[in-house]
């Protein structure tokens, strides 16, 4: 019995729903950062910036069915270009116990598309389902980096950072189921 529950344990996959964001501009503005930031403090950076994207949901570590059901519950969103055009205006951190958490890339939303793509989602899982309740609060952003422990330098490199920053537009969203595969120098994702 022990060796069907890590049988079945070894098919689930760690999944979100997710739309990366490929821009060259942004690949260099990562790199920028991870060079200029990196001696303000501790942090445990996306592992390449292929891994750039917005997550719209978090699903976890999840089994291969449940997985099939997710993609014909989304078959309307997933693959599917969405023109939903987005600016990238810079970098901002979320707190936890009052302490940088999350270094991440302000996505801004003026249409309001992306915020109800991402209600879309959340109520398609909602109607099967697959959530318990609908999460309305929706901050669009991109991870940069998880923060360990930050310097007082840190909060004056990214003043200095931002005043530096071009807005970069995006003109469209693809979302995707992707997988998250832990790995010892950080996750990589990959499109399911």
């Amino acid at each position: 019995m022990v060796g069907i529950q890590i049988f079945k344990k070894m098919n689930n996959k760690r999944i979100f729903c997710g739309s990366f964001i490929r821009h060259n501009e942004l690949d260099e503005i990562w790199e920028q950062a991870r060079y200029y930031l990196d001696e303000t403090g501790r942090f445990k950076w996306t592992r390449t910036a292929a891994n750039l994207h917005i997550t719209f949901h978090f699903f976890g570590d999840t089994e291969a069915d449940k997985i099939e059901k997710i993609k014909n519950i989304l078959v309307d969103v997933l693959d599917k270009r969405f023109e939903i055009p987005i600016q990238i205006t810079g970098l901002d951190f979320f707190k936890r116990r009052n302490k940088p958490a999350v270094l991440y890339a302000v996505v801004n939303d003026k249409t309001g598309k992306l915020s109800k793509l991402y209600l879309d989602i959340q109520q398609s899982l909602f109607n099967e389902k697959l959530i318990e309740k609908i999460n309305r609060r929706f901050v669009p952003h991109i991870t940069f980096a998880r923060i360990k422990s930050v310097s007082n330098d840190f909060y004056d490199e990214l003043e200095v950072f931002n005043n530096q920053w071009n807005i970069i537009d995006i003109p469209e969203i693809k979302p995707q189921l992707i997988e998250s595969v832990l790995l010892p120098k950080g996750a990589l994702y990959k499109a399911l």
